[in-house]
């Protein structure tokens, strides 16, 4: 988490690394983005790279406002390497049915990954 604090000027509002942020704006995140489609990261640069442009697309995410820009990108990365990705999903996806933990980016990951949803019932099961 160093290397890549310092690499891509992130920020930290707690200790925790699973909080750091970009500068929260659509050019900051986009570096990141640019930097998970290139093939220049470890693995686990790769994923605490898209934890950390998850969270901050989460965000910028605004109510009734269009998502941010880097969204379209951030998902076709997401959907390139889901399974690497899925506790990063999962996380997010998880916390849509718990309102006191809800980040407004867990709507908008269950619309795009519906095969995640926890209160989705097996096709067994529908009948």
């Amino acid at each position: 988490m160093e290397s890549l604090t310092e690499r891509f000027n992130l920020v930290s509002p707690t200790q925790d690394w699973e909080y750091i942020n970009a500068q929260e704006t659509n050019e900051d995140i986009e570096v990141l983005v640019e930097a998970l489609e290139g093939a220049e990261l470890s693995e686990d640069e790769d994923y605490a790279t898209m934890l950390i442009v998850v969270n901050s697309i989460d965000a910028l995410i605004e109510p009734g406002e269009p998502l941010p820009k880097v969204w379209d990108r951030t998902v076709s990365l997401l959907r390139r390497n889901v399974k690497a990705y899925e506790p990063i999903i999962d996380q997010f996806i998880s916390l849509e049915s718990k309102p006191e933990n809800r980040y407004y980016i867990s709507k908008h990951l269950l619309a795009e990954f519906p095969e995640f949803d926890p209160d989705a019932k097996p096709a067994a099961e529908q009948g």
